[in-house]
């Protein structure tokens, strides 16, 4: 009986790079399938400059104790989905360069735009969209929200109360009287009414370089399982970038007829008459 089908899985956690640390790449599986073997699974490869056309990806792993080499083409995969993700909100050109969309600006578009600004200390998250600060609400933080039971006072900077004059407390909740001389409360703070910081005010110092994504084909054979452990790299120039993959739970098989048994689900009858011919 063959062994059960096991979906393939490998995972890799991939950072924006800082661009003085020269070529580097990542590979993880993009596909979870359920396969036999042979069979074909599909890799990514992320890189961090743009790579040379026909650019192959070189896998290093043991067979049977042996080094083994298999060696893959790249193809560009610079598609991106509208909404973008954590790698940039930007579209490609014929170049090789980008183009921000829309609500994005920056080296790599990473930066959002709120075309409102975002008041009070609020900081915009996302094109349009800014996170208040405590104490401020609204699209662009523009409602100042006073102190849980604030009575004699107003809002000022978020979350606060600044009593009227003759109230005092932490709720300007108490009257001050004195005999012969009116208590003047102190003065309030004027600085920070509707000053509004939009995206223009981040700075983020931190270098950042634009990720290119490769795809590749790798076939599954008798070479392969029940897991592969492979270094893999690419060469540019004399520039090496290597990365480590790992995929578990692969399926052996030891010939395609038995793989395609294994796919339509039945059995495998065996001639006894064979059987003896070949062992006589």
């Amino acid at each position: 009986m063959p062994p059960p089908r096991q979906d393939l899985e490998a995972y890799k956690s991939l950072e924006l790079w800082d661009e003085n640390r020269g070529l580097e790449i990542q590979t993880r599986v993009v596909e979870k399938q359920k396969i036999t073997s042979p069979g074909e699974v599909k890799l990514q490869v992320f890189s961090n400059e743009h790579l040379p056309d026909n650019m192959t990806l070189i896998l290093h792993f043991l067979k049977r104790g042996q080094l083994t080499t298999r060696t893959l083409k790249l193809q560009p995969n610079y598609t991106y989905t509208s909404g973008g993700s954590d790698y940039g909100h930007h579209e490609w050109i014929e170049n090789g360069d980008i183009i921000c969309t829309s609500g994005w600006t920056g080296p790599n578009c990473l930066t959002p735009v709120c075309n409102e600004g975002c008041a009070k200390g609020g900081i915009c998250v996302a094109p349009n969209r800014c996170t208040c600060k405590p104490g401020c609400n609204g699209e662009s933080c523009e409602i100042c929200v006073a102190r849980s039971g604030c009575r004699d006072g107003d809002c000022v900077k978020g979350g606060d109360c600044v009593c009227h004059k003759r109230f005092e407390d932490n709720r300007c909740e108490k009257a001050t009287v004195d005999i012969g001389k009116m208590t003047r409360p102190g003065d309030i703070e004027k600085g920070s009414k509707g000053k509004k910081v939009g995206s223009a005010g981040i700075t983020d110092s931190t270098p950042r370089r634009t990720v290119f994504k490769h795809v590749a084909n790798l076939e599954f054979d008798s070479d392969f399982g029940p897991e592969l452990r492979a270094v893999v790299f690419i060469s540019i120039e004399g520039r090496i970038a290597s990365d480590y993959l790992q995929i578990e739970n692969i399926p052996s098989c030891s010939s395609s007829a038995l793989a395609e048994t294994s796919q339509s689900g039945g059995g495998l009858e065996f001639s006894k008459k064979l059987q003896l011919l070949e062992n006589w």
